[in-house]
């Protein structure tokens, strides 16, 4: 609970320092609470999948993504703040799935373990937020409103399928199998059915249904723009979460601290494109902002996916 409180507390400092003072300190208030709570719910929820309560994991995930979207439309009619919707939501998810776990946690382990374990593994899975960070940032300051308002529906519409995604990497990771081919290739045939559903149906929706879209949205920009991003980032995530499983689950964590050492110099170097690209030579091309993003998440991949296969290798070798 300490490390949750200080990564949270230092993430809420930084966001405070690079937000060029948007919100006032009672957003930021509500962002820490929530982002608190949140985690560690999060916690109590992924100790089932260890303890092979995959029903009870799915169960209470579907249930956080419907009573969010309740509670924002209950609570945004109460108030206009948004802000203060998040921490009440948090708080609730975090009760609710600790009164269904509580009798079985037992906390333990040192916090300078805690780090050493953990921080390889937040700079691994920091590469698509950074990614996110630095688009949305070039989108909101960069780009006229109509262009910033369809990108960012349009990814809000998309990013269900990293969340499916995620969902699936934890189940291969708490997976208690000694089969490695058949956790890998039984996960990544769910995530490829779930993501092909889930692209069909948000597609068809948004086709079927325009007036879904704000009216602050120009429609044929955002679906334009929908379309690129279902296609890439469904092909970014059937690969991402399968490679992020068998990392963590089946790898040393020697291979870790190696993409942890490579992925910080990519950040910095693509960073530098980026702001090079649209901040100098003020460019507002959305189709090259979306290139750029996909050319460096592949290639991030590809590192992870080369590393993985040289352990796989080394690993067959000494036995």
């Amino acid at each position: 609970m300490i490390a949750i409180f200080l990564n949270v507390l230092i993430t809420t400092v930084i966001l405070f320092y690079i937000s060029e003072n948007t919100f006032n300190l009672k957003n930021y208030s509500a962002v820490f609470v929530y982002s608190f709570f949140y985690i560690l719910g999060n916690i109590f929820l992924i100790k089932n999948l260890f303890e092979g309560s995959y029903k009870k994991y799915f169960a209470y995930k579907l249930f956080y993504g419907i009573s969010l979207l309740i509670s924002l439309v209950v609570l945004l009619n109460i108030t206009s703040e948004i802000f203060l919707v998040f921490p009440f939501v948090g708080f609730l998810w975090f009760i609710f799935v600790y009164s269904f776990n509580w009798k079985t946690y037992k906390g333990n382990g040192e916090l300078k373990e805690f780090y050493k374990l953990g921080f390889s593994g937040f700079i691994i899975n920091a590469a698509l937020g950074f990614s996110f960070i630095i688009d949305k940032y070039i989108v909101n300051h960069l780009f006229d409103l109509d262009t910033a308002n369809a990108y960012t529906f349009a990814w809000a519409i998309t990013s269900p399928m990293l969340y499916l995604g995620s969902m699936i990497e934890h189940s291969m990771f708490a997976s208690s199998s000694g089969e490695k081919r058949r956790i890998v290739f039984f996960s990544t045939f769910m995530l490829s059915a779930l993501v092909l559903l889930y692209g069909i149906l948000s597609f068809s929706v948004i086709s079927h249904f325009p007036n879904f879209v704000p009216k602050t949205v120009n429609y044929t920009t955002f679906k334009s723009i929908l379309v690129i991003f279902l296609v890439v980032y469904s092909f970014y995530t059937l690969i991402q979460f399968p490679l992020n499983g068998i990392l963590f689950k089946f790898i040393g964590s020697e291979a870790q601290f190696k993409l942890a050492k490579v992925y910080p110099i990519l950040f910095i170097f693509f960073a530098g494109i980026l702001f090079f690209i649209f901040s100098i030579n003020l460019n507002q091309n959305y189709y090259l902002l979306i290139t750029l993003n996909a050319g460096y998440l592949f290639f991030l991949l590809i590192i992870k996916a080369f590393v993985i296969g040289r352990n796989i290798k080394v690993a067959s070798y000494n036995h």
